[in-house]
């Protein structure tokens, strides 16, 4: 297999992995009455840390980073969240519960490297990219077919003037004959009063 064909399918397989490891995180815990459970989870730096959970009552959820500064306290009954690691190590997940009855939590926890995250950019700026494509050569054709409709409706141009306006002048006068009572160009009989032959229609006057 060349290394174009891993360079493809690398980011699936890492995506596979991450979600067979959030996967493999998710149970039931149960959060005894007035207390709490803890758990860690590691996470390198740039990360993403997705916890989901569901409970019947009101559970209150604490993180901390691995320097144990706290970045997320929230309390619901259910929720997603999703963090941002910024430092590698291990992250502390603590439920509190503060009925006086245990309470079961279904929570997922998952950890997303940031491979995965880059694909998913990868995937969004590849759309965004054909979307404008798309938009450009939308624009494109338009604009054409606007050119092309203006064009076809621009008024005819008006021929350029050539001289003063009227008859052209006429032609050179036939040669008189020779021989009186003939047209001089086709030797037709003719009369003093006509103006032009019978036959050919040579003007004679």
């Amino acid at each position: 297999m060349t290394t174009r064909n891993w360079a493809a399918i690398l980011p699936v397989v890492m995506l596979v992995l991450a979600l067979a490891a959030g996967l493999a995180s998710a149970e039931d815990i149960v959060v005894p009455a007035n207390s709490s459970y803890s758990e860690q989870v590691h996470a390198d730096e740039g990360d993403s840390i997705s916890i989901t959970w569901d409970s019947f009552n009101d559970v209150r959820l604490v993180v901390s980073d691995p320097v144990g500064t706290e970045i997320e306290d929230i309390t619901d009954d259910s929720w997603t969240v999703l963090l941002d690691a910024d430092r590698t190590g291990q992250y502390t997940i603590i439920w509190y519960n503060s009925m006086s009855t245990a309470q079961t939590v279904d929570r997922n926890i998952e950890v997303i490297p940031i491979s995965v995250e880059g694909l998913f950019d990868s995937i969004a700026m590849f759309v965004l990219i054909i979307a404008l494509g798309i938009i450009g050569f939308i624009v494109i054709i338009v604009l054409i077919v606007v050119f092309v409709l203006k064009k076809d409706k621009a008024p005819a141009q008006q021929p350029a003037y050539q001289g003063t306006y009227g008859p052209p002048p006429p032609g050179p006068m036939p040669p008189v004959s020779s021989v009186p009572g003939t047209c001089p160009m086709c030797k037709a009989a003719v009369t003093p009063e006509m103006v032009f032959c019978e036959k050919c229609g040579a003007r004679l006057r």
